[in-house]
């Protein structure tokens, strides 16, 4: 009888595969070979294998992303779809798995395209009638239909009560056609509710949800009259670009007929006001009157987001994470004046970018939770990928959102959850690198997030300084601050790890 000693295959395989990966690998010093055997084992403190995510790389991800061959990243574009198409097979490749049905790395959901103007429009008020394409124009956003109201002025078009700035606190719109400002508050002044940046309450699709929310029967926009960069006339409707209808016939209009229309206001001095103090000047226009009338041509269009999965290694039940970052580029303009996608370096490209380095370690950790990872489209047209999302993952109660993480300076986590954030906390302490956490309670309102807070899930919003910049075409990555960005996304990952193990 031989007493050569028979192989026992390991208990765990993936264990095995993780020691091919790892042996293979380049060696990274004696820190990286003591995550590699952390992870090996399953012994690994949260964040350990966070020294694979280098500032390199990441940075190499961010000018990828932001370079021409992907222009701004717009929903619906070819550039969008193709470099959706390209992270999902790079996604198959780090180890993760379709997680929807057809066997996709897409989440597929409608919306509308090749929208343009197709039937009877008009604005007046009790003075004159404005003419189309000089002094007004439908968005793609717009709902059909017929508005005659009483005005009312509403500053920015903002209620974000969570960062105590309400445009509609105490004003009665319900019937009304509202006016309100493109942008945010304070920009002119470089500090806005989030800081010196614009992410989210400039939104359009959000400006024109909120009006809706508040009973409002139509919205009228205008640049605001520090926006230097504002046309002399109202934009034309973007061609190539999806749309999302918002409920509500809804117009911009020029710098001029903003002007008449607001007769008896002195909109300079109000913008002063309103982003001087962050407090809301709002009011109704007594009595003044106007119509809009709005008709647009759609066609059924459908869009994707990526998203992908790695299953649970235990038999736990607890529910699934979801991981999630935006893909569009961001930005309307210098100062929130001109309809242009920018690819949005800090504002979008860094949480995308981090996102997608996470995801190629992922795979290695030991994990009791099921992960999704999303990169979601449509934040364009009022976050109809995360919406979709939302609607779709109903295993996942519990969401880490990253936006804006390139900036140096403290890292703001939003999470209610006082438990989760004690996880995230003892993560951070366990880091090579721990970043200075700023914690917020308050309710997010980045737009990815929204979807799932209005589920009642825990939802934790990752994100660094906003700046002036961002939103802008100067958002590009020359700006980012490589050390803070890498402390930041090695932070993200060790949140992640803490919560799926």
């Amino acid at each position: 009888m031989s007493s050569v000693r028979a192989f026992r295959p390991v208990a765990r395989p993936w264990q095995f595969l993780l020691f091919l990966t790892f042996a293979l690998a380049p060696c990274g010093g004696r820190e990286a070979r003591a995550a590699d055997e952390g992870l090996l084992l399953g012994t690994a403190p949260a964040g350990l294998g966070s020294t694979r995510i280098t500032a390199t790389r990441l940075m190499s991800q961010v000018d990828w992303l932001c370079g021409p061959r992907f222009g701004g990243r717009a929903t619906g574009t070819a550039s969008c779809d193709s470099l959706a198409r390209l992270l999902g097979a790079r996604l198959r490749n780090a180890g993760w798995k379709p997680a929807v049905a057809d066997s996709s790395f897409f989440d597929f959901y409608p919306s509308a395209g090749n929208v343009r103007v197709e039937g009877a429009i008009g604005l007046r008020d009790e003075d004159r009638g404005y003419r189309f394409g000089r002094d007004f124009t439908p968005l793609a956003i717009s709902a059909d239909g017929n508005a005659l109201a009483e005005l009312a002025f509403v500053g920015y078009g903002v209620s974000a009560p969570e960062r105590g700035y309400d445009d509609y606190a105490g004003l009665e719109v319900k019937g009304r056609v509202v006016f309100a400002f493109l942008g945010a508050p304070g920009l002119s002044r470089g500090k806005g509710l989030l800081g010196a940046g614009p992410a989210p309450y400039g939104d359009l699709f959000r400006k024109a949800e909120t009006a809706l929310l508040h009973g409002a029967a139509g919205l009228i926009v205008a640049p605001p009259p520090s926006a230097t960069q504002a046309r002399p006339t109202a934009w034309k409707l973007p061609a190539g670009l999806a749309a999302l209808d918002a409920g509500l016939p809804t117009v911009m209009v020029s710098p001029a007929a903003a002007k008449d229309l607001m007769t008896g206001l002195d909109l300079g001095e109000l913008q002063r006001a309103i982003d001087g103090t962050l407090t809301p000047r709002s009011r109704l226009l007594g009595g003044r009157r106007a119509e809009l009338l709005t008709a647009l041509h759609r066609e059924n269009d459908v869009h994707r987001s990526l998203l992908a999965m790695l299953p649970a290694r235990s038999g736990s039940d607890a529910g699934a994470l979801l991981l999630i970052a935006n893909l569009n580029g961001g930005g309307w303009g210098p100062d929130g004046a001109a309809p242009t996608l920018h690819p949005g370096a800090n504002s979008e490209a860094a949480a995308a970018a981090a996102l997608l380095e996470m995801a190629e370690v992922l795979p290695l950790v030991p994990r009791s939770r099921k992960i999704y990872l999303a990169l979601v489209t449509g934040a364009d047209i009022g976050g109809a990928g995360a919406r979709s999302l939302a609607r779709k993952l109903t295993d996942v109660t519990t969401v880490i959102s990253l936006h804006a993480l390139g900036h140096g300076g403290k890292t703001r986590v939003e999470c209610a959850d006082e438990q989760l954030l004690a996880r995230l906390r003892s993560a951070n302490a366990e880091l090579p690198t721990p970043v200075e956490i700023d914690v917020g309670y308050t309710v997010s309102s980045w737009q990815e997030a929204v979807p799932f807070l209005v589920r009642g899930l825990s939802v934790i919003t990752i994100s660094g300084p906003t700046a002036a910049t961002d939103g802008t075409p100067l958002d590009t990555p020359a700006l980012i601050d490589r050390d803070g960005y890498l402390a930041r996304a090695r932070f993200a990952f060790a949140a992640a790890q803490a919560i799926a193990r």
